[in-house]
């Protein structure tokens, strides 16, 4: 058969030039993924991608139940001061106001002691009974002293020695009444001159480390025994009321919790460890829950981090194991290794350098960033940076059929 020129032109216009396109085509599809089976796909951009693996660890996952609950008055670090006895509160250079913050055995205030008019009244009839007594011994040691002086006139004979030996006696027991009770009359006279005369002032010293919350007498107010003068209350202990569901009411509640404030606005809320102090006293009638005390204690230091700054009535929530429930296996991956295709959850798993299995997960819960999955072993190395370019690159090939 004789071949023409115009025949060899029309059979490359008919092979054209996109059998090499296809064939350029194809090359850079096979330098990307060069395997498909199943699953599995071979990745030989994985490095230039920036994909990177995280190993997974074994963990036990217990389902968990969010408890709300509420700060409450702390009675433990709350502490009434009154007064001693009837007097005047007086200024002191520390702050004696509401809000003012104190430290333990700092004075607050001075408090000046005020005596009654029954006790007044009663300090002068003690000080009128000493003053009649001592003159009333006054006089029996004169007679004393007369009968005596009026003995030692006699003659020898006229009176036995034992009669003189008595009434002397008898003097000498007078003039010790006499001092007794001018003793006594001298006490009452100089106790009622002080009265008088002078202030007795006390102290009014802070016993804890805490904030003024209630003031019941002002500066230069009269006050009375036993009336309130100031409220302390130690913010930094934090009492916590966490309510249970019913249906948990034969478990143990956990001995240390960690709780948040339910109107915290930080992307990472802090948490604050607190310790089991008892069942509440009674259950809420609209909430049909059973509560628990909780309190969160300071540390040592006392700096201004020890404890939340929280105040009776705030909202607070924790997430805790599911009372009553068995943890199950599970495997613990970073939050961004998994991915939505389909309505499935899924994660690649690395086999070897540059070979990814594609698995399905059941999610199981949830933890910061970190998530409890199963179908993912402990120490298998999961993909946890940019596993979306090998969903993309696995399924690219079907998007270009169709």
């Amino acid at each position: 058969m004789r071949i023409t020129g115009l025949t060899i032109v029309v059979l490359a216009l008919i092979q054209g030039p996109g059998c090499t396109s296809k064939k350029d085509g194809e090359g850079k599809t096979d330098a990307r993924i060069t395997l498909r089976s199943g699953n599995v796909v071979e990745f030989k951009l994985a490095n230039s991608h920036g994909i990177e693996v995280t190993t997974a660890k074994t963990s036990d996952w217990q389902p968990r139940i969010c408890v709300d609950g509420r700060v409450v008055p702390n009675p433990h670090a709350t502490l009434e001061m009154r007064a001693p006895f009837a007097g005047i509160v007086q200024i002191d250079t520390a702050p004696f106001r509401v809000g003012a913050q104190v430290q333990a055995h700092r004075t607050m205030a001075l408090f000046e002691a005020r005596v009654s008019p029954l006790e007044k009244l009663d300090l002068r009839a003690k000080s009128a009974d000493a003053e009649a007594r001592h003159k009333g011994a006054e006089d029996v040691v004169k007679i004393r002293r007369e009968r005596l002086d009026r003995l030692e006139r006699l003659d020898a004979g006229a009176i036995s020695r034992g009669d003189l030996d008595a009434a002397q006696v008898q003097l000498a027991e007078a003039r010790m009444l006499k001092e007794v009770t001018f003793a006594q009359w001298n006490l009452w006279k100089q106790a009622l001159e002080s009265v008088g005369k002078k202030s007795i002032i006390v102290p009014i010293q802070a016993p804890i480390t805490g904030e003024i919350a209630e003031i019941g007498a002002q500066p230069g107010a009269n006050v009375e025994a036993g009336q309130l003068l100031v409220r302390l209350i130690d913010f930094r202990r934090v009492l916590v009321r966490l309510d249970f569901p019913m249906e948990n009411l034969d478990a143990q509640p956990p001995p240390d919790i960690e709780v948040e404030a339910l109107s915290s606005a930080h992307e990472r809320p802090v948490r604050w460890r607190a310790s089991l102090r008892g069942p509440a006293p009674q259950i809420e009638i609209g909430l049909q829950k059973i509560s628990y005390l909780y309190e969160i204690v300071p540390s040592d230091s006392a700096t201004a981090l020890s404890s939340p700054s929280w105040r009776p009535g705030l909202y607070v929530k924790t997430a805790l194991p599911e009372l009553g429930k068995s943890p199950q296996p599970a495997a613990a991956i970073p939050a961004s290794a998994v991915l939505v295709h389909q309505g499935r959850q899924l994660v690649y798993v690395q086999l070897t350098p540059g070979h990814f299995e594609r698995r399905v997960i059941e999610l199981l819960g949830r933890a910061d960033d970190t998530l409890f999955v199963t179908g993912v072993r402990g120490g298998e190395a999961v993909v946890s940076k940019h596993a979306q370019v090998l969903l993309s690159e696995e399924f690219r090939g079907d998007f270009d059929d169709d």
